[in-house]
C-alpha cells in the first residue's frame, strides 16, 4: 500500500507502538521509504514501506487518550499546587512582585507542532512564555541574539543538535 504525506502509521517492526504522521516518501531504485514524525513522542524514524500499517481514526483516538488524560492531570495538578501555596502565603499572587509571578520563558525548538504542544501547556499553568522555532542545527547560532532579545528567566531548549562540540 502506497502511503501519503501526512497520513498517520505504525511500524509492524516495532510492535505498533508509536504513532508517526508521514512528513516525506523516499523512492530509492523502487523501493519506497517514508520519514516518520511522532505524533505523542518526540521521534524522527524511517521505515520501509511493507513495515508500515494505516491507523484509523478511531485507533488514533484510543492511542492518543492517555496522553491526552495524563497531560490534563499533570497540569492540573500544577495549577492546584500553585493555588495552595498561594493559599499558605508561600506565593505572592501578585504580579508587580517579582516572586509572586513564575519567571519569563524563551522555548526554542526546532519543531512547530512541539513548540506548540508546549506553549499551550505553559500559557494553562499561567506562565509567560516566548516561543521561537528555530531548526537545530542553527540554534547555536542564534541563541545568544535571542537571549539577548527577549532577555528571559529561564531558558528551554529542545533538540539534540542544539550544542556544538
Amino acid at each position: 500500500m502506497a502511503f501519503r504525506i501526512n497520513d498517520i502509521v505504525m511500524r509492524k517492526s516495532y510492535g505498533s507502538d508509536i504513532l508517526f504522521r508521514v512528513i516525506n516518501v523516499i523512492d530509492n531504485k523502487g523501493v519506497r521509504h517514508y520519514l516518520l514524525h511522532g505524533l505523542n513522542m518526540r521521534i524522527i524514524a524511517d521505515a520501509p514501506e511493507d513495515d508500515l500499517i494505516e491507523v484509523s481514526r478511531a485507533k488514533i483516538v484510543e492511542y492518543d487518550r492517555p496522553y491526552r488524560e495524563k497531560a490534563e492531570y499533570l497540569l492540573k495538578k500544577i495549577a492546584s499546587s500553585k493555588s495552595l501555596q498561594r493559599k499558605k502565603g508561600m506565593v505572592r499572587a501578585s504580579r508587580q512582585e517579582p516572586y509572586g509571578r513564575p519567571g519569563k520563558v524563551l522555548h526554542i525548538d526546532g519543531d512547530e507542532e512541539y513548540l506548540n504542544v508546549c506553549l499551550d501547556a505553559y500559557k494553562k499553568v499561567g506562565m509567560e512564555v516566548v516561543g521561537v522555532v528555530v531548526k537545530e542545527e542553527e540554534q547555536p547560532d542564534k541563541v545568544y541574539d535571542l537571549l539577548e532579545k527577549y532577555r528571559p528567566d529561564i531558558l528551554v531548549l529542545t533538540g539534540h543538535d542544539s550544542i556544538r562540540s
